[in-house]
This record gives C-alpha cells, sequence and structure tokens, in this order.
C-alpha cells in the first residue's frame, strides 16, 4: 500500500511538471490572416539562398516559429518582422550577397496590424514603396536602409505616429516634397531619422 501511494505522488509531481515546462513553452498560433500576409508577400521574392525555408504552411503551420517573425505568445499577433542582411564586410561578402531577398514589398505587409518592429535593411526590394505601410498604426520601428526604394510621398507617415526609429538610407525622396515638415509634424515620438545618401527634392523657392 505505501508503495502504491509513494508512486501516485512521484506521477502527480511528473504530471505537474510537464504541465508548468508546457505553460512555458506554449504559445498562441498566429492568425491566418496575417499567417496568409506573409505568404503573399514571400510570393513576390527571389530568394536564392532560401532563408525563408521555414515559411511555408503546409510543413510549419505555426507562422511565429518562421524565421525573422516574433509574435505576442498570449494573442499569437505578429510584433516583429526582421529580415534584415548583416552589414557588409570582407568576412561576410559571399554570405551577405546570396543572402539578400529581392523583389517588391508587398502592400500585404500593412495586414499584420500589430507589427511594432520592421527591419527589411539590406536587401534588394525596389521599386515604389507601398503607402499601406502607414497602415501599422502600432509600428516603433522602420528600417528600409540599403535598398532601391523611391516613395512619391511621405503622406502616409501621419498613421504610424508612435514610430521612434526611421531609416531610409538611401531612397529616393526627390518625388516628396515638403518631407521634412511632414515628419516634424506628424512623428510625435520620433527619436531617430537615418537619411544618408538620400536623394532629396530640392525646393529653391521662398
Amino acid at each position: 500500500m505505501t508503495i502504491i501511494i509513494i508512486l501516485l505522488i512521484f506521477l502527480a509531481k511528473v504530471d505537474a511538471n510537464l504541465s508548468h515546462g508546457m505553460s512555458l513553452n506554449s504559445h498562441a498560433a498566429c492568425p491566418e490572416n496575417e499567417k496568409q500576409a506573409l505568404v503573399n508577400f514571400k510570393k513576390g521574392l527571389i530568394d536564392e539562398a532560401n532563408p525563408l525555408a521555414s515559411w511555408d504552411p503546409h510543413h510549419h503551420p505555426d507562422c511565429c516559429r518562421w524565421f525573422g517573425v516574433v509574435c505576442d505568445n498570449m494573442t499569437g499577433h505578429i510584433l516583429s518582422l526582421n529580415l534584415s542582411v548583416p552589414p557588409l564586410d570582407e568576412d561576410n561578402l559571399k554570405s551577405r550577397l546570396t543572402s539578400k531577398l529581392e523583389g517588391k514589398i508587398n502592400p500585404c505587409l500593412s495586414n499584420l496590424k500589430h507589427l511594432r518592429f520592421l527591419d527589411l535593411s539590406g536587401n534588394q526590394f525596389e521599386g515604389l514603396l507601398p503607402y499601406q505601410l502607414g497602415n501599422l498604426s502600432n509600428l516603433q520601428y522602420l528600417n528600409l536602409g540599403d535598398n532601391v526604394l523611391y516613395v512619391q510621398s511621405l503622406q502616409w507617415l501621419s498613421g504610424i505616429p508612435l514610430l521612434k526609429h526611421f531609416d531610409l538610407s538611401p531612397m529616393d525622396l526627390s518625388r516628396a516634397s515638403n518631407w521634412l515638415q511632414l515628419i516634424n509634424t506628424v512623428l510625435p515620438s520620433l527619436e531617430e531619422l537615418h537619411l544618408s545618401l538620400v536623394n532629396l527634392y530640392q525646393d529653391l523657392h521662398c
């Protein structure tokens, strides 16, 4: 009888430990619409080194476990998307060139409504930067540096007033007039603005 009691106590402790471990490691799966936004984003990219291999909903159904993605443990909403490529140096020249993502930034990223951190720097994204990024109202960090992008206007920035870090280096801003006044007006939380090698609009009129 004593042996049975001891065994039951042991099994109860094992069950409690397993339950505790599962609670620490478990998290809510990402919402289907946010997962689909990432899938659509990937479709338009050239992924030579295949860093987005984990972005496969058939083999990896939970996009919270995909490369570069960080989710809220409680809700599953995507909070961070980091697809940046490290700065160039002699040791990583080959790997950096092959790991770059090429293509256009799909407006579907605007469906990541809870996103706070977005870093696409160091890749070869090109073309017009989608104004729909202005729908990311919770965004606090946006780094688009070292791509080949241009904008027609920066008016969309009015939709992300919480932005603290903004990197556009280098970007073609020659089509966007009054960009500086706009940034000062609509980004009250801004702490860092990076504009090195940016092609700026030149307005010589008083």
